[in-house]
C-alpha cells in the first residue's frame, strides 16, 4: 500500500490453508463367509485412511458399546455379533466417521443328539416300533434346519419325531445352523 506522501507497507508473505474435504476410510474384512452374513472363522478387520490435504490426524475405532480408542493394528473378532465404527480426523479438523458395520461370527458347529423311544429287546434290535427325535442347539446363530436322511432316501426337512416301523433302518441327521 502507498500513501500520498509516498510512504510504502508491505505485508510479509502468508500461507493460507483451506482443506474443506473430508478424508477417506476403507475397510476390509478377512475371513470365511458362510450365509445370512455370518463369518464361520475368525474375522480380522483392518483400516486405512487418506487426506490429500491436511494429512490424517488420527484413526480411532470404537467396538460393540466400548468407547474410541486409537486404531493401531488390525481387529479380531471371535464368536458372537459385533459392531465396529471407525473414525479419521485430518489436520484441518475434518471428521468422517462410517456407519456402524455388523461383524457376525459362528465357528461352533450345532449341537445334536438323539432321544430314542422304543421298548429295547436283544442284540440291538427293539420289539416295538421306535420314534427318534433329534435334540438341536445352536447358542451362537441359532438352529436353521434340521434334516434327515431315512434308508438311504434324500434329505427331509424334520419338525418332530421321526416313527421307525418293522424292519432294519439306515438314518442320518443333519443340522444347519444360521451360519
Amino acid at each position: 500500500a502507498t500513501d500520498i506522501a509516498g510512504n510504502i507497507t508491505e505485508s510479509s508473505i502468508r500461507t493460507l490453508k483451506v482443506d474443506t474435504i473430508t478424508p477417506v476410510i476403507n475397510i476390509s474384512i478377512k475371513g470365511v463367509s458362510g450365509i445370512n452374513g455370518w463369518y464361520v472363522s475368525k474375522v480380522e478387520v483392518t483400516s486405512t485412511a487418506y487426506d490429500g490435504n491436511s494429512g490424517v490426524s488420527s484413526l480411532d475405532f470404537v467396538v460393540d458399546a466400548g468407547v474410541w480408542e486409537k486404531y493401531t493394528s488390525p481387529l479380531g473378532f471371535t464368536d458372537g455379533v459385533h459392531t465396529v465404527k471407525f473414525r479419521v480426523t485430518d489436520y484441518a479438523g475434518n471428521v468422517t466417521e462410517t456407519l456402524s458395520k455388523e461383524i457376525k461370527v459362528d465357528t461352533y458347529t450345532p449341537f445334536v443328539s438323539l432321544k430314542i423311544d422304543g421298548t429295547s429287546g436283544f442284540n440291538g434290535w427293539f420289539v416295538s416300533p421306535v420314534t427318534i427325535e433329534p435334540i438341536v442347539n445352536d447358542s451362537v446363530s441359532g438352529v436353521a434346519s434340521v434334516q434327515v436322511a431315512v434308508d438311504d432316501g434324500g434329505w427331509a426337512v424334520v419338525n418332530n419325531s421321526i416313527p421307525f416301523g418293522e424292519g432294519l433302518h439306515t438314518y442320518q441327521f443333519k443340522v444347519v445352523d444360521g451360519a
